[in-house]
């Protein structure tokens, strides 16, 4: 995050002061890949570090996996040079799902004022996703935040190809559902599948009222360690979907209402507005 009162980025900030110019293009391949990995979780930068980098083509220079991590800390900065790097199809083939999954994060959040970025992006990942979704390869989490961003209206369109695995996967994921939320599956996955499901136009109302019922009585369901924003975005995708929001769950997120006076007044708004329907 940047911030002073953050320990890993004065650690980060600590480390830096000891990376000058002459030092960087001497540093081996993982102490590279380290700094560039802690610097994207950091959300940081520094121009020693800045200046390194875009001094030259990637090319030759970094591997896949650091590439994925500097477009994750320079974003739109890096977006030529990265295009221009994954252009070889060999190099996102060295990409796990992981990487994959931070790179089109990237893409998907800056998609609304750089369409054709994103675009590419999703065209010159798309074999390599279509491979490792059909290996079963990718994390529950990664592989349903992927799911999210390629169900987005604008993104189902250009995936032609990725299309029907998409949506096979989808299916296998929800006919598997009790089995896969029991147990405290991940927030955030079960979140980004929600989204999934309900942006992909493929699932009926009742088969996402039934996806409802089976978390909402279920303890153990992600949706019972969401945060308060977490909730609101539940709520959300439950209203959005005209689908009941299970009881249970609506206990549950005014009772994280009640106990989070500190949250964000805007999101406290939206969750009273939403709770009230």
């Amino acid at each position: 995050h940047g911030l002073a009162k953050c320990e890993h980025c004065r650690e980060m900030r600590g480390l830096l002061r000891h990376v000058t110019p002459e030092i960087l293009p001497k540093l081996p391949p993982t102490n590279l890949t380290a700094l560039l990995w802690a610097y994207s979780q950091a959300r940081i930068s520094d121009s020693t570090l800045e200046n390194y980098i875009f001094s030259r083509p990637f090319a030759g220079r970094f591997n896949p996996q650091q590439v994925v991590f500097i477009s994750q800390t320079y974003g739109q900065r890096s977006f030529r040079d990265v295009l221009k790097y994954f252009s070889r199809p060999e190099r996102v083939e060295g990409l796990h799902g992981a990487e994959v999954a931070m790179l089109l994060r990237v893409g998907f959040k800056h998609r609304k004022s750089n369409p054709a970025v994103w675009s590419q992006l999703v065209f010159l990942t798309t074999n390599r996703l279509k491979t490792l979704i059909e290996q079963d390869a990718m994390t529950d989490l990664d592989l349903c935040e992927v799911l999210r961003y390629l169900t987005d209206s604008v993104s189902l369109s250009t995936t032609v190809k990725l299309r029907d695995v998409i949506i096979a996967k989808m299916r296998q994921i929800v006919g598997t559902f009790p089995g896969r939320t029991g147990g405290g599956t991940n927030t955030k996955t079960l979140l980004s599948l929600l989204y999934a499901v309900l942006q992909s136009g493929e699932f009926s109302r009742i088969e996402v009222s039934g996806m409802a019922k089976l978390l909402g009585n279920d303890r153990n369901s992600g949706l019972f360690t969401a945060t308060l924003f977490e909730s609101t975005q539940f709520l959300w995708t439950f209203r959005k979907a005209g689908v009941q929001t299970p009881q249970a769950f609506v206990e549950y997120t005014l009772e994280a209402f009640r106990g989070d006076a500190d949250a964000d007044p805007g999101v406290r708004v939206l969750t009273l507005s939403l709770l009230k329907h």
